[in-house]
């Protein structure tokens, strides 16, 4: 079996896709969690690490759970990937 982990720029869209999704602009975000535009920018460009505490941020903004975005960012490594037929399950 192939196990795959998300990296930083996985990390990230998952986290700019939440945001968009929930109608959240970056320079919203940036305000409402107090972090620096270039920050964030880098943060959901990959060019910087997404801690567990960025992750709870960007999930209560987005209006999802955490664990809504560990979801979403497996999904795109597997996709990046190119495994096929690899269930929610198998990439845990």
């Amino acid at each position: 079996m192939t196990t795959t982990h998300p990296d930083r720029v996985q990390w990230g869209l998952a986290c700019k896709r939440a945001l968009r999704a929930a109608g959240v602009s970056q320079a919203q975000a940036s305000e409402q969690i107090n972090m620096p535009r270039s920050t964030l920018w880098r943060k959901l460009t990959g060019r910087s690490p997404i801690y567990m505490c960025d992750l709870f941020e960007f999930a209560v903004l987005s209006g999802c759970e955490a664990a809504d975005l560990l979801e979403d960012a497996y999904g795109i490594a597997v996709r990046d990937a190119g495994i096929e037929g690899v269930g929610e399950a198998d990439t845990l």
